[in-house]
């Protein structure tokens, strides 16, 4: 009996969406420069970035490991964090 009323009660309710905040913000923040709204918005900011990312990722990475490399002096012996000591990385 209980359960009835209930379910009465829930079929009567009315269904609220929740607001997404990422489409609101970039209308509140692209948005405003650009002609695009909303979901489409973050769905181009994203395909951009991956663009972006695809594109020159492994350049970047590429380009930090070797500066990283030379730094390091020809002589000086490779080490790790863990070990720390140099003698210890063969």
């Amino acid at each position: 009996m209980r359960a009835d009323e209930i379910r009465k009660t829930l079929a009567e309710a009315p269904i609220l969406t929740t607001a997404d905040p990422l489409p609101m913000a970039f209308s509140a923040t692209f948005g405003r420069f650009v002609p695009i709204g909303g979901m489409d918005g973050v769905a181009l900011l994203l395909t951009a970035l991956l663009e972006l990312i695809s594109g020159f990722g492994l350049v970047a990475l590429t380009a930090l490991f070797s500066t990283l490399d030379e730094h390091r002096s020809p002589g000086t012996p490779e080490t790790t964090r863990r070990e720390g000591h140099p003698q210890l990385v063969r």
